[in-house]
Parts: C-alpha cells; structure tokens; sequence
C-alpha cells in the first residue's frame, strides 16, 4: 500500500519492531499517539537505517524523552529517504537535551528531510538556540512548523533572524 496509519492504535513498545518489519516498503507511515515511547522511537529508528521507501513519518503524541530523540536524532544523519517528519505533542521542550539531540542529526549530514514539524512541544527559549542552527546551517528544510510553543517574542525574533541566513526556508510557522 502507499500508506500504513496506526494512530491512536495504541500499538505500544513491543509490537512496534514487528509492525515496522511487516510494513517496511510503504512511503507514509502515521504512529501518531500510538504509545510507542522510547523503545518505539528505537525500533522506529533501526528501521530508518534500512528503509530505502519511506518518505513521511508521523510520531506526534508519544511523548518521548532524550533516549528515543536522540536515536531518531542520530539516524537522521544517515537516512537518505524521509522527507517529512511531524513530532508535535511530544513535550521535547520539558526533557533537557532531546532539541538539541534532534538537530544534531540534521547538522550531521541529512540531505533529505524538507518537513518537520515540531508544534505543541514546549519548546522554550532555551531550546530556541538549537533551531536557529537548524536553520542557519541545514538548507534543506523548506517547512518548519514551531506554532504552539512557549519561546516568546525574543524566541520569534531569534528565529527570524536565522532565517535571513538560510534561502531556502520557504516556510517558518511560529504563530
């Protein structure tokens, strides 16, 4: 099939490799708000290193801490596939460390992810530093979705002004 959405299936962590291995040739998969936690976003991980079909993938809702986003984080520095990636509802700004961990795969080398949406996941103006190098450095994100978030007008200003340094961002929703 062109698509796999198991949201709100709650699937959680032990049937997640298996599901994943099932369905590994389909271009979208949707786990969002399918409990799947840090183990999940692991299994979700490995299958990214070997997937050479899946373009979009949605893990909004799942909550995950530094573990599962920084294995999401470090395979993206590898992944020549997915194009889109939605993460909202995950509360990344309430764990020290999982923004920057995330961004770091980006920075590292993937070419390939245009999409990522990072709505609804406190993310304060702490955190803001790790995106402004996102967009500064990684011109291949043309969408970046942060509406939602508590960084603030200095946050917005920051963020705006790393997007004169990069081209290519069609598109910054910070409302």
């Amino acid at each position: 099939g062109d698509s796999l959405a198991m949201a709100r299936s709650g699937l959680g962590t032990e049937s997640v490799a298996t599901f994943l291995q099932a369905h590994a040739d389909v271009p979208t998969v949707n786990l969002a708000y399918s409990c799947i936690g840090d183990s999940g976003a692991v299994e979700v991980a490995h299958m990214l290193t070997t997937t050479t079909t899946l373009r979009k993938l949605d893990l909004s809702g799942n909550e995950f801490t530094l573990d599962g986003i920084r294995a999401i984080g470090q395979v993206l520095a590898v992944n020549e596939t997915l194009q889109s990636l939605t993460l909202r509802w995950n509360g990344l700004g309430r764990s020290t460390g999982c923004i920057a961990a995330l961004m770091a795969g980006f920075k590292a080398g993937n070419r390939t992810l245009t999409h990522l949406d990072l709505r609804h996941n406190a993310i304060g103006l702490d955190e803001v530093d790790a995106v402004c190098l996102l967009i500064r450095e990684v011109e291949t994100v043309t969408h970046l979705q942060l509406s939602f978030n508590p960084f603030g007008v200095e946050g917005g200003l920051k963020l705006l002004d790393a997007v004169r340094w990069n081209g290519n961002l069609r598109q910054l929703e910070i409302d």
